[in-house]
């Protein structure tokens, strides 16, 4: 059975985002397969520091949770992650991962170490209260070098625009429906 690590980036616990995760977990498990969820706002992972502890040493001169966050992507097969979208950008617990992924682009790319694990698939869930056109562009650029430098391509998306309320999507019930089938959809691909 495929591991699938379930990444909830929103600083919210409960709120749309991870409604929308939970709902894809769920036609995920409904098709056959299994998840660890992990929750970044209930993490500590602070932000780069850019000493360049890591082109010299090959780790990071950080001790937190990001560790075993890279440690549970790294030993994945899939991986979803789900999160709003502040301003046209990532929210901070999750952009914090994002930069502290340099310790792997310094191994990959300046120490010409291999990761750990094979090819994996991501699938994104994206969250935006505003309606414009390109409002997922940059999150969406800026996760696709963060999974590439894992090792990792999104392989899948769905981007829900104007939701903003606590109860927006009691009033749209069938973005619920559509997150389920992303789910089974991902397990089965």
């Amino acid at each position: 059975m495929k591991r699938v690590l379930a990444i909830a980036a929103s600083p919210r616990r409960g709120g749309n985002t991870e409604t929308l995760l939970d709902e894809f977990l769920l036609g995920l498990t409904k098709a056959g397969g299994a998840f660890e969820k992990v929750v970044l706002s209930d993490l500590k992972i602070a932000p780069c520091r850019e000493d360049h502890y890591c082109l010299k040493t090959g780790e990071c001169s950080i001790t937190d949770d990001a560790t075993e966050v890279f440690r549970k992507i790294l030993e994945a097969d899939q991986i979803v992650l789900a999160s709003p979208v502040f301003f046209y950008a990532l929210p901070a617990h999750l952009k914090a991962l994002v930069d502290r992924v340099e310790l792997y682009f310094i191994r990959k790319y300046s120490l010409k170490q291999s990761l750990p694990g094979t090819p994996r698939k991501a699938y994104v869930i994206m969250v935006g209260a505003t309606e414009g056109e390109r409002t997922f562009e940059g999150s969406l650029a800026t996760l696709k070098e963060f999974f590439s430098t894992l090792n990792t391509v999104i392989h899948g998306r769905t981007c829900f625009k104007g939701i903003e309320k606590i109860d927006d999507l009691k009033r749209r019930p069938q973005l619920l429906s559509e997150a389920r089938e992303a789910g089974k959809r991902f397990v089965e691909a």
